[in-house]
């Protein structure tokens, strides 16, 4: 079982941090605990099919929200983003407007080499109304898109980030001056 997730107020938005990762607190984004259906993935060996399968089906299994954020995040912390992109991905068909999955499941497609699909998701949630992972999302989405289309292309995300202030804004510096030093 995993330690209790710990909680902070920033920006006026509850956080949870699991696996040291930060996620808006749940209460943020709904009006009650959500349950995420998890339901089982692929075919059981027993059967030969998915309609045997089905037939057999015990009733949908539910999981609280932060037990199952818990879990695709802990997959992503020991590295393995396709399993964590999996489950963010069946999460945001239950809950297409979720920014922690959004967020998360961008980060996997960075991680998996996937740029283009990255930078969507990261321009998605640059601009998410509930803000907390902006500024972590306009630093990927500048990364992204120098992997697709190129320095030029990045630039100017780049120096948004870095008058933008924030963590990311020493990095967004340092790339620029890397790529471009200035006289």
């Amino acid at each position: 079982t995993s330690p209790k997730p710990l909680r902070a107020v920033r920006g006026g938005r509850r956080l949870v941090f699991l696996h040291d990762l930060k996620l808006v607190d749940p209460s943020e984004l709904y009006p009650v605990d959500p349950l995420v259906n998890a339901g089982p993935e692929g075919v059981d060996a027993r059967f030969s099919d998915r309609q045997e399968q089905e037939a057999a089906r015990e009733p949908v299994r539910t999981m609280r929200y932060l037990d199952f954020m818990d879990r695709a995040l802990g997959l992503f912390s020991r590295g393995d983003a396709r399993g964590a992109m999996q489950e963010l991905e069946f999460l945001l068909d239950q809950y297409p407007d979720d920014v922690n999955a959004r967020f998360y499941s961008a980060l996997c497609a960075f991680q998996l080499g996937q740029y283009a699909e990255a930078r969507s998701g990261f321009s998605n949630v640059s601009v998410h109304p509930v803000g907390s992972f902006a500024e972590e999302a306009r630093w990927y989405r500048a990364l992204s898109t120098e992997r697709v289309s190129g320095w030029n292309a990045a630039r100017p995300l780049y120096e948004s980030v870095a008058t933008g202030g924030g963590f990311y804004a020493g990095r967004a510096r340092d790339r620029l001056n890397a790529i471009s030093p200035t006289p």
